[in-house]
C-alpha cells in the first residue's frame, strides 16, 4: 500500500507553508494537521506527566488485551500512560480513492467520525508544583560532593488523596522527546548517575528513618502499651547483648511525647522490642506500607519492604535478632519505603485513622460542561481510640515546636504537625533528610512528606523545603491555578 505515513512531527507553520507552496517539486510529500498533546511546563511535571511518542509493539500488545487499536502516538509513562485509554479517543475510518498504482487520489469521505478523548482536570497545584521543583534544585546540601540533589516532595489533600504536586528531582526536559530524542540525548539522560528517569517519589527504596516512630506508636497502642506516663531512661543509645544503637543526645527519664518532641531512639527501640516485629509489621501493613501507593501513574507498582522472620528467611539474610526489631522500630534496618507511602501515613493520621488512595486526577469528562468529580476511595482505616490520635498529633505538634527536632518549621500564626527523620543508607555518606507533616492542626488541609538524598538531618533541608510549601499553600499571594495537560 501506497497510504501517507509521517516521517516527521512538528513542523513549524513556516515550514509546512513552503512545503505547501513548493509540492510540485515534492512529490508524494504533503503536510496533514493531526492533534497532539503538548505540556505548557516541560520540566517541572516531567515525572508527574510522562512523555507521548510513536506506539511500539509493547502498545500495540497493551490495547489489543483491551480490544481496542492504540493511536500513532501513545502516552509513555506517567500519567500519560495511565489515561492513554481514556485520552486517546476513538479514532474515524478515512475513505481514500486510489488510482491503479495504488496512489491516493482524493478524500471521498468518513465512514466513521472521530470520538474525541476524556478530558482530565488535574488536582495538582501548578505554582506549588513549581515552587516544590525549584526548592529540591537549588536546596543547599553541606558536606555532600554531589552538586546535583536528588529529592521528591508529595504534597496531598488528607481529605481526598488528591495530589497537590508531585515533584522529583532531578527532572530532564519533556522537549527533547517532542520530535524525537537524539542518540546523543538520550545516552546522556541514561547514563546520568543520577538517573534523572526514577521518579522518586514514588520509588520505595528509603529507609524512613525516625518517620516510622508514627508506625511504632501505632503498634504500641494495638499492643495495649500506649501510655503517656510510662518513661524509659536514654543514657544515649539503646542497649542489646552485644551492641548499642546510639540516640540523638542524652534525654534523661523520658515519657513518650518528649521521646516524640526530641526524637528519642533509646525509648522508641525500647518500646519497639516490647511490642515485637509482628506487631510492628501489622501497623505499617495497616497504614499502607509493604503495598503500592495506587496512584494512577505508570511504575506505582512496588511495594517496598515491611520486614519480619519471614523477609529475611525468604531472602536468606539469616535469622531475626532484637537488633532487627530495634532498627525496624526507628525506621532503619530493611524497612524501605517512597516519599508518597509516607505522605499517606502522615495524611491518615491528620483524618484519625483514615487514609484514601492518592490520586492526580480530579475530574473527568468529554466537556467541561459534563466534568465529573473523581470520587475519594478509601484504601486503609485504623480503628484506634480518639484519644490515641490526640496524643499523637500533640506529639507531632510539639515536633515543630519551641524545643522540637523541627523547631526550624515553624509558620508564624499556624498550628501545625510533623516528624523529622535522618536514614542511615551507607556507613561514609550523610544521612537521607526526611520530613512528613499535615496542617492546619485542625482540619488539616495538607498532608506532605519530603526527602532529599544526602542532606543529613531532617530539620538541615526537608523541613525547611516543607514549610515553605505549605506557607505557599495556605497562604497564597494568588489564586490557586491547576495545571493538566492538553490534548
Amino acid at each position: 500500500r501506497r497510504l501517507p505515513a509521517p516521517i516527521f512531527v512538528g513542523a513549524s507553520e513556516a515550514m509546512g507553508a513552503r512545503i505547501a507552496e513548493e509540492g510540485s517539486d515534492l512529490p508524494g510529500i504533503g503536510i496533514e494537521m493531526r492533534p497532539m498533546r503538548y505540556d505548557t511546563n516541560t520540566t517541572d511535571f516531567t515525572h508527574l506527566l510522562g512523555r507521548v511518542w510513536g506506539r511500539t509493539k509493547d502498545d500495540d500488545d497493551r490495547f489489543a488485551k483491551l480490544g481496542r487499536t492504540p493511536p500513532e502516538y501513545v502516552g509513555k509513562d506517567g500519567l500519560e500512560w495511565f489515561y492513554e485509554p481514556d485520552l486517546m479517543g476513538k479514532a474515524g475510518t478515512k475513505e481514500i480513492e486510489v488510482d491503479a498504482k495504488k496512489h491516493p487520489v482524493r478524500v471521498v469521505g468518513w465512514r466513521d467520525s472521530p470520538t474525541p478523548g476524556t478530558k482530565l482536570e488535574l488536582s495538582v497545584d501548578s505554582n506549588l508544583q513549581s515552587l516544590a521543583a525549584n526548592l529540591l534544585a537549588t536546596a543547599k546540601l553541606k558536606n555532600n560532593p554531589n552538586p546535583v540533589v536528588r529529592g521528591a516532595v508529595v504534597a496531598i489533600d488528607p481529605s481526598t488523596g488528591e495530589v497537590l504536586c508531585l515533584a522529583s528531582t532531578p527532572t530532564y526536559d519533556l522537549k527533547k522527546f517532542e520530535h524525537g530524542i537524539s542518540k546523543i540525548d538520550y545516552a546522556e539522560l541514561t547514563e546520568d548517575d543520577n538517573h534523572p528517569f526514577i521518579n522518586r517519589c514514588i520509588t520505595p527504596t528509603y529507609a524512613p528513618g525516625s518517620t516510622f516512630k508514627i508506625i511504632t506508636s501505632l503498634a504500641m497502642q494495638e499492643s495495649g502499651i500506649f501510655n503517656t506516663s510510662t518513661t524509659v531512661y536514654c543514657d544515649g543509645a539503646f542497649h542489646m547483648k552485644k551492641a548499642r544503637l546510639k540516640c540523638l543526645g542524652h534525654h534523661g527519664q523520658t515519657s513518650y511525647l518528649k521521646a516524640l518532641k526530641l526524637s528519642c531512639n533509646t525509648y522508641f527501640c525500647t518500646m519497639g522490642t516490647r511490642v515485637k516485629i509482628d506487631a510492628l509489621a501489622k501497623a505499617a501493613r495497616e497504614m499502607g506500607l509493604g503495598e503500592p501507593a495506587g496512584l494512577d501513574v505508570r511504575n506505582d507498582v512496588r511495594s517496598g519492604v515491611v520486614p519480619d522472620p519471614e523477609y529475611k528467611a525468604k531472602h536468606e539474610l539469616g535469622k531475626w535478632f532484637e537488633g532487627d526489631t530495634a532498627n525496624t522500630a526507628v525506621g532503619q534496618g530493611y524497612v524501605a519505603v517512597s516519599p508518597l507511602q509516607m505522605a499517606d501515613v502522615v495524611a491518615m493520621v491528620a483524618n484519625r485513622g483514615v487514609m484514601y488512595r492518592p490520586h492526580l486526577v480530579h475530574a473527568k469528562g468529554t466537556a467541561k460542561a459534563d466534568m465529573v468529580t473523581v470520587s475519594p476511595e478509601v484504601t486503609h482505616r485504623v480503628d484506634a481510640p480518639d484519644s490515641f490520635w490526640s496524643t499523637l498529633i500533640e506529639g507531632l505538634h510539639m515536633v515543630v515546636g519551641p524545643g522540637g527536632t523541627a523547631e526550624v518549621a515553624e509558620i508564624p500564626g499556624l498550628d501545625w504537625a510533623g516528624k523529622t527523620g535522618s536514614a542511615e543508607h551507607s556507613k561514609d555518606e550523610q544521612t537521607h533528610s526526611w520530613f512528613v507533616g499535615f496542617a492546619p492542626l485542625d482540619h488539616p488541609k495538607i498532608a506532605i512528606a519530603v526527602l532529599v538524598e544526602g542532606a543529613g538531618h531532617g530539620a538541615t533541608v526537608a523541613a525547611p523545603i516543607a514549610r515553605e510549601i505549605v506557607k505557599a499553600y495556605l497562604f497564597p499571594a494568588n489564586a490557586r491555578v491547576n495545571s493538566s495537560s492538553a490534548p
